[in-house]
């Protein structure tokens, strides 16, 4: 099991999913489109929040959402270089093909995920390093 803090070092451009690594999971009561879910979006904790600025962050988040997940961003202080929201018409099946199309087209040497099944996709897509948050595990079929 590697700690986040011991593999972000080998890395210099990371992407980070954002639900799941950087702030908690909406419950099941506040999921995508239920009353409460754009609250949650604003005010939800932090779980980890790096003291660098990041490459990038891909998140299944709508981009109708933006405005909610840049008012978290800021107020939970959390540097990057770019955010990308998925496309609203783009369905949640799709949601790991759509980071992963994402992450090949950048210059990202690794992606920060939250959910295992979409790491491995992730990872058998794009051919590059994907690590597994919630058990320490990167996944890697190039």
């Amino acid at each position: 099991m590697w700690k986040i803090t011991s593999i972000i070092k080998y890395f210099k451009n990371i992407t980070f999913d954002m639900d799941g690594v950087l702030c908690e999971d909406p419950p099941p009561d506040k999921d995508f489109g239920m009353p409460g879910y754009e609250d949650h979006l604003r005010i939800t904790n932090p779980i980890y929040i790096p003291n660098f600025e990041i490459y990038q962050i891909v998140t299944g988040r709508r981009e109708k959402y933006r405005r909610e997940t840049l008012e978290w961003l800021f107020n939970n202080n959390v540097k990057y270089k770019r955010l990308v929201l998925k496309p609203t018409h783009i369905p949640t099946e799709k949601t790991p093909y759509f980071k992963a199309n994402i992450y090949i087209n950048s210059d990202s040497e690794l992606f920060i995920e939250s959910n295992e099944e979409q790491s491995k996709i992730i990872a058998m897509i794009s051919k590059k390093p994907v690590y597994y948050f919630k058990k320490g595990v990167i996944y890697n079929f190039a």
